[in-house]
């Protein structure tokens, strides 16, 4: 049936090919066409409520299966997600054109809570949410740690890069199998195993994750920098300096406390003061940006040079390499930290995902219970939302749907599909009609045909 279908469409071809090839994440023929076949479920019914309400709504009525075949499609997809992820990845990276290839890519990693009710979902526990408007910050909920890969797709007219955000993959923590850094850093480690280690990256992510097995991973990994946000109480440490005399060198310096990073740049409202320092976070020095904006203060840091960072906005252009020093708290040049700063609002793109998938995809409308399908779930719904974004990059005649926003896309798609379904259907039953019946009473009926549904138009 799926043949006959997408044969007859060119936007099910398209769609289609994407899954074509499954033999390398380990999935068989026919299970790579029950992923097709989900994936398009989630394109085509607006409100997904659950794998039965799918079945329901569209599965049952266009494919030949019971709903128990989609269940076991679902935790086939959960046992081989670690390679589904890979093959996604590699196929992103393809992405890139060559205009971009020099450009770093950013990882952007950072985690959500979605609350449930009752105990019976595997994982499901007290959670502090900080983002809670229910008057409760402990909400019985699932914790997915996400990380998401923003790649450069093209060059505006400024020549400067356009990244775009794609999840790679969406995992559930579960605290009595391992910490989340150890989680988040063995899903960046997946993922740098992919790409090519003369490729610079660089991690993003909040003032949570810059501890432990991340830092150590960011010190091991020569391609990978990281820019984070983090505590504005982190002790710093100017470099030690040299005495001669005998004994243990200082390992720090002078402590450097937060009000004594000059603030002599400002730009859009905000005052800005870079220093290169020690902390306890990290043996190697690192650059500590101040941003000060009325009375909030906020705390970065990034691990390599700023004034070596490509300049990804234009007002970052301006800034000038030759004239940079790194002395004293007092002395320190502020200038390159707007070219990490600019990096850092990329991770605003998480944020985004994380609201357009609980808002219009019902991020947590799921039913499953077990662990595998709970990630499978998410796995599909990351799939539909990176085809989303996809399509207009690959597609010419596509190219109109980059200007509208994802739900748009979404609703126009969904109209495509089922207009290509109802064809190819119809299409399929005059052909049947074809070999018993003569061309004459074929006419007849579409005639018929058509005049029903002009009456109800």
């Amino acid at each position: 049936m799926l043949n006959s279908f997408y044969q007859k469409s060119s936007l099910l071809t398209t769609l289609h090919a994407y899954f074509f090839d499954l033999k390398a994440a380990g999935l068989s023929k026919p299970m790579g066409l029950n992923y097709f076949w989900l994936c398009l479920a989630l394109l085509v019914i607006g409100d997904r409520h659950s794998i039965r309400h799918l079945f329901e709504q569209f599965l049952g009525r266009v494919t030949k299966h019971s709903l128990n075949t989609f269940y076991r499609a679902l935790a086939v997809i959960g046992d081989h997600l670690p390679q589904l992820e890979v093959r996604n990845l590699t196929y992103l990276l393809t992405l890139i054109p060559t205009t971009c290839q020099d450009l770093p890519l950013l990882l952007v990693l950072d985690d959500t809570v979605q609350p449930k009710f009752g105990h019976k979902f595997t994982g499901v526990k007290y959670l502090f949410d900080h983002a809670a408007h229910t008057g409760k910050r402990l909400v019985n909920a699932h914790d997915f740690v996400t990380l998401g890969l923003m790649i450069p797709t093209q060059r505006d007219q400024d020549d400067q890069p356009v990244y775009t955000f794609l999840p790679l993959a969406t995992h559930l923590y579960q605290a009595e199998q391992a910490t989340k850094y150890q989680q988040a850093a063995q899903m960046i480690k997946t993922t740098l195993k992919s790409i090519a280690s003369d490729q610079q990256v660089f991690l993003l992510c909040d003032s949570w994750y810059p501890k432990a097995e991340i830092n150590q991973l960011v010190m091991t990994q020569p391609n990978l920098a990281m820019i984070a946000n983090v505590r504005k109480d982190t002790a710093m440490f100017g470099l030690p300096k040299r005495t001669g005399k005998r004994g243990r060198p200082r390992k720090y310096g002078d402590q450097i406390h937060l009000g004594n990073i000059a603030l002599n740049l400002c730009s859009a409202g905000d005052q800005i003061g870079i220093v290169r320092c020690l902390t306890r976070l990290m043996p190697q020095p690192v650059y500590m940006i101040r941003v000060q904006r009325k009375t909030t203060c906020r705390l970065f840091m990034a691990t390599s040079a700023p004034e070596e960072l490509a300049a990804i906005t234009t007002e970052t252009l301006a800034v000038d390499p030759t004239q940079l020093t790194y002395r004293t708290p007092e002395t320190s040049a502020p200038a390159p930290a707007l070219r990490a700063l600019a990096y850092y609002q990329k991770r605003w793109a998480i944020e985004t995902y994380f609201y357009e998938m609980k808002t219009f995809w019902h991020f947590g409308d799921y039913a499953v219970r077990s662990v595998a399908k709970i990630e499978a779930d998410h796995h599909l719904l990351n799939t539909a939302y990176t085809l989303m974004i996809v399509l207009p990059l690959t597609q010419p005649r596509l190219a109109f749907l980059a200007t509208k926003s994802l739900r748009e896309r979404k609703l126009w798609l969904s109209r495509q599909i089922q207009a290509a379904l109802f064809l190819a259907s119809l299409a399929r039953q005059v052909q049947r009609r074809l070999k018993t019946t003569p061309a004459k009473v074929v006419i007849q009926w579409l005639a018929s045909c058509w005049s029903g549904v002009s009456e109800k138009l």
